[in-house]
């Protein structure tokens, strides 16, 4: 991983000859600039200076190179897979020490397993403003695989060493959640456990999980999009499979990644290999590992006076999400938020009553949706009618542009996850898993919110307060946008032109409003006379459970603050 010019300037303190000592098929050093020059000098590595991996892909010999073939890490099961993918030309040899070492892990004897989560059809996200995606069903199946090891004894106690076992994650989101849970169940003993594949270079342990992170909802990652032993993503499964001694467990949903990954690609071989000669892992078993309550509602049909516990994890077909979800909806006391990519009247209608209910009780209700031009077959007046509609009973509304995540929120401890469009589901097979945990609840909202905070006050996964800011030039509700340099926030009036951007202003800090195209005369006809007009540092609105903005208006007895979310709220202040 070391960059040529360090190399370089080693290399110039030597007197009579350099050794350097890698293998150009794990890691090359990590630079983010595509830049040309940070191509050539930077990304690459010395073995590709000296021409060693171009001569090797022509059979050609390569004088200065020695190949060392014996590897004292892997037992055969695992080197053969090593030696498969990545060193078919020059194999390994496994020293007979690894193979004497007997096995006690919990889940079996078999040093290949996997898991097709294929049945479960997980659903994959992006975290807001990356490309880094997430799989709550593959986090959840780990997190129970993991505490198995820790119940039987296979993990370390707090404080000792972990040479046990050990998490791979394609994408730095996935690790994240997955080492959330973990601490949430174990504490100090699931220190480290859960990791990117570059976190790991160097590393070992005795059983290696593997996470094949990518499902439907996002095309297929870099990662495993892979053809060419030279390849980043090649690279990195190699140095993924490579850390595992006596146990490698692959995780993934197969049935996706054999429809959209190249027939020659690396990810695909890895998943023949594993099926042809490995063990499966019963997923039906490993869903309820760990599990004070269990619900398999994919398979069993709930009766109608079903009541949910509270503690209880599960999945969820769209027939049998409805009565556990309102379940969910009447024991709120603090918070609802609910994430759906489309809203119908008759979809919406369903959830209203105990929506009300809610609201009733104090209860702040959040909607993020899409904007109503991106709903397709429905009509736009009638999506916007029932925003309207919506905002009018006191549920605050925002609108993200080309938002995919179908999730709710309830409490700050309760998650729904899955395919089903809350707001919108009609005659379509989909499903929803429920998973009772704060700290699950917490990483999604950071992952979910803007990366950069519109107010210092409010913290990056604050979910239930209103995120989108209101618009500088006529104070209305704004639409979540993104774009190639970062997030911005327009009017959802289209002839107003108002903008807010995250990205933020060097000078103060603050955010930057930005005036955007002029104003029609029918944008000034659409607002009543007194309306709020722009304001120099937005504040919130101190109101408990707001989350509003404090805005200028003009009364009867001149300029004032007041509330962005009236009538709702009617928190006003006087204007310094």
């Amino acid at each position: 991983m070391l960059m040529p010019p360090l190399v370089y300037f080693a290399a110039g303190l030597s007197a009579q000859s350099v050794t350097v000592a890698g293998d150009f098929r794990q890691l090359p050093p990590i630079v983010a600039s595509d830049d040309p020059l940070a191509e050539e000098w930077l990304k690459c590595d010395i073995f590709e200076k000296a021409g060693i991996p171009e001569r090797l892909a022509r059979r050609q010999p390569a004088p200065h190179l020695v190949s060392l073939r014996t590897q004292y890490r892997m037992c055969e099961p695992i080197c053969g897979i090593v030696n498969e993918l990545f060193y078919r030309d020059h194999p390994l040899r496994s020293d007979p020490s690894v193979n004497s070492n007997v096995s006690k892990f919990p889940l079996s004897a078999t040093p290949l397993l996997y898991v097709d989560t294929s049945p479960f059809h997980p659903w994959t996200a992006y975290r807001t403003g990356t490309y880094s995606r997430y799989n709550m069903l593959h986090a959840l199946l780990i997190r129970n695989i993991i505490l198995h090891l820790a119940e039987t004894g296979f993990l370390p106690g707090a404080g000792e060493p972990n040479d046990a076992a050990g998490v791979v994650a394609p994408y730095t989101a996935q690790a994240f959640l997955i080492q959330a849970l973990l601490d949430e169940k174990l504490g100090r003993r699931a220190t480290g456990v859960a990791a990117t594949v570059h976190r790991f270079q160097g590393n070992e342990k005795h059983a290696i999980v593997l996470d094949l992170t990518d499902s439907y909802g996002v095309p297929l990652g870099r990662f495993l999009r892979a053809t060419n032993i030279v390849e980043d993503g090649a690279r990195l499964l190699n140095v993924a499979a490579s850390r595992a001694r006596q146990h490698m467990i692959v995780l993934g949903n197969f049935e996706y990644l054999r429809a959209k990954a190249p027939r020659d690609s690396f990810v695909r071989k890895l998943v023949y290999h594993f099926e042809n000669h490995g063990e499966a892992l019963d997923l039906d078993a490993l869903l309820p590992l760990a599990e004070r309550d269990w619900i398999d509602a994919l398979h069993h049909v709930l009766p109608t006076n079903f009541v949910l516990p509270e503690g209880a994890t599960g999945a969820f077909t769209e027939g049998t999400f409805y009565p556990a979800f309102l379940n969910d909806l009447a024991r709120a006391r603090e918070s609802i938020v609910i994430l759906s990519p489309y809203a119908t009247q008759r979809g919406t209608a369903r959830w209203v009553d105990s929506l009300r209910a809610a609201l009733a009780r104090g209860v702040v209700v959040r909607i993020l949706t899409r904007p109503a031009s991106e709903f397709g077959g429905a009509p736009a007046d009638e999506v916007a009618e029932l925003v309207q509609e919506l905002r009018q009973i006191g549920i605050t509304v925002d609108l993200r542009a080309r938002m995919h995540e179908k999730i709710a929120i309830i409490d700050g401890r309760v998650l729904w996850h899955g395919s089903l469009n809350i707001l919108s589901h009609h005659d379509t097979h989909e499903s929803m898993l429920r998973l009772d945990s704060p700290a699950a609840c917490e990483q999604l909202g950071r992952f979910l919110s803007t990366p950069a905070r519109i107010d210092d006050d409010v913290p990056t996964n604050s979910l239930a307060g209103s995120m989108n800011p209101p618009c500088p030039k006529c104070g209305g509700a704004t639409v979540w946008n993104q774009g190639r340099f970062g997030i911005w926030f327009e009017c959802e009036i289209p002839d107003c032109g108002g903008r807010v951007s995250t990205r933020r202003n060097q000078r103060s800090g603050g955010h930057r409003s930005v005036g955007g195209r002029p104003r029609r005369s029918n944008c000034q006809s659409s607002r009543r006379q007194n309306r709020p007009t722009p304001a120099a540092g937005l504040r919130r609105c101190p109101s408990r459970n707001c989350g509003g903005w404090l805005i200028e208006r003009t009364g009867r007895f001149g300029p004032f603050l007041g509330c962005s979310n009236y009538p709702k709220c009617r928190y006003t202040e006087n204007h310094n």
